[in-house]
């Protein structure tokens, strides 16, 4: 459920994103420990902030706001690799139901 918006400072894009734990976090902490367990380096990001990118190119700061919730199913997840502002999708995994 995404259910607030917002911009990172400095990064000129807007974001809609999920409120509290929705489960990502506990992601992102198992996928760390596997990584640092098998001797593959990462980089260690402090804080880790689930989001989408719905907007590029904002003049200013966007305020973190509270929006009517969107109901967001996620039927699988994928390893990315950005640069220059480009994505490539290495993998997918679909999830079980």
């Amino acid at each position: 459920m995404l259910d607030r918006a917002g911009g990172f400072p400095g990064a000129r894009v807007g974001w809609l994103a999920p409120a509290g734990n929705s489960g990502l976090d506990a992601l992102w902490c198992a996928l760390r420990h596997a990584l640092d367990d098998a001797g593959i380096e990462h980089r260690d990001h402090a804080k880790f902030s689930p989001h989408v990118t719905v907007l590029r190119g904002v003049a200013g700061r966007l305020p973190e706001t509270p929006i009517e919730p969107v109901s967001w199913p996620v039927t699988d997840f994928v390893l990315v690799y950005g640069f220059d502002g480009r994505y490539e999708i290495l993998e997918r995994w679909p999830l079980r139901a």
